[in-house]
């Protein structure tokens, strides 16, 4: 338990300082990419007492055999450090979810004047509940990827127990913030949807606010050379191109890519930490002559528009030709999971590939 626990702090420090990890793997070909799975590095230790005692946390939770949403609130000024034992520094607020109008499960998060330290899923016996997205609306229904960690015991509890990861310069974890959102559940019967909206202090609604999305000097996937890449799936970014390390596979929905990625072993699905990717492409056969390419994207949601393919030839590889996908409205491809697929000839006959890519969301 006590390694389950300290795991959102392991992630941060791998994050932060990936030189200084050897589990941590390396960028391809640029110091932007870092390449990781959804399954958490070994724990290290809390080295602060300004950090929430995770155990005590995890304590607070009760099991419910019902689908519901449970929200651990720290208590009074200094909660965190206090050491009275006579009132508990962190209390579960637990509501079943509840049907709207159109059938969704819906959740209301009330927070009686305390600090949200930590967030959980309740499901019921029968369902075997596998991992958990967190996704925060924005005005015109744009979806961030909150990026949140599991620390309760997998292998001994059903609750989904979620922190927010850290800012780098800091060791506490990240409040949850008041706001709507939308969690995704995934189970073995498929995934399972939670709006969800987290009161502000006193109990007031916050609406959708704007989100930001620009990157400052990214270089346009059109000028960026992606001639460094042999074969298969590549993220421009800085004006080169990363290989990403995803295999050409059948087309998967958004159920298949997300378990083919959880369940772990010979993944097809690959997970990678770009957050200045501006194009996403395939780099194909020598002398090949593509028929058709398009590029999907599976969660949160598909895409309004899809962009147009473009391409060109890599003389590095042999006049090797590739497509390419600029990200929308040129700037750099959201956190999300997507598809790229590809119908090319070359000398061995026609062909058809798929590659599927998680871009995994930012510290902070």
């Amino acid at each position: 338990m006590i390694g389950a626990v300290v795991v959102a702090i392991a992630i941060v420090a791998a994050i932060a300082k990936p030189w200084d990890s050897p589990t941590t793997p390396q960028p391809v070909a640029s110091p932007a990419a870092v390449t990781r799975t959804e399954r958490p590095p070994s724990p290290t230790p809390l080295a602060t007492r300004s950090a929430p005692d995770w155990i005590a946390v995890t304590n607070a939770v009760t099991e419910h055999d019902a689908w519901g949403v449970t929200a651990v609130l720290a208590h009074g000024p200094g909660a965190a450090e206090a050491t009275s034992t006579t009132s508990p520094l962190y209390t579960e607020s637990w509501k079943p979810t509840s049907k709207d109008a159109g059938g969704a499960d819906t959740s209301v998060v009330t927070r009686e004047g305390a600090d949200m330290v930590a967030f959980g899923i309740t499901v019921p016996r029968a369902v075997q509940l596998q991992a958990v997205r967190f996704w925060r609306l924005h005005q015109s229904n744009e979806f961030e990827w909150i990026n949140a960690a599991r620390i309760d015991d997998q292998a001994k509890t059903r609750e989904a127990l979620l922190v927010r990861m850290p800012l780098l310069d800091r060791v506490a974890s990240v409040p949850w913030e008041a706001g709507q959102y939308r969690v995704d559940v995934l189970t073995d019967g498929g995934i399972h949807r939670i709006s969800v909206v987290i009161e502000k202090q006193f109990g007031d609604l916050s609406t959708p606010d704007d989100w930001p999305t620009s990157v400052p000097d990214t270089v346009a996937a059109t000028a960026s050379d992606p001639s460094s890449v042999r074969v298969g799936l590549f993220a421009t970014v800085d004006g080169s191109a990363v290989s990403i390390p995803a295999r050409d596979s059948k087309p998967l929905g958004d159920v298949g890519a997300w378990r083919d990625l959880a369940v772990g072993g010979d993944s097809a699905v690959a997970a990678i930490y770009l957050p200045r990717a501006t194009g996403l492409g395939v780099m194909l056969t020598s002398h090949a002559a593509v028929r058709s390419a398009t590029i999907r994207r599976l969660a949160p949601a598909p895409l309004p528009v899809r962009p147009k393919a473009t391409g060109g030839i890599s003389e590095a590889q042999g006049r090797t030709p590739y497509v390419l996908f600029a990200a929308p409205d040129g700037g750099v491809w959201a956190p999300g999971v997507y598809a790229v697929s590809v119908d090319w000839d070359d000398a061995a006959g026609a062909h058809h590939g798929t590659w599927h890519v998680v871009l995994l969301p930012g510290v902070g």
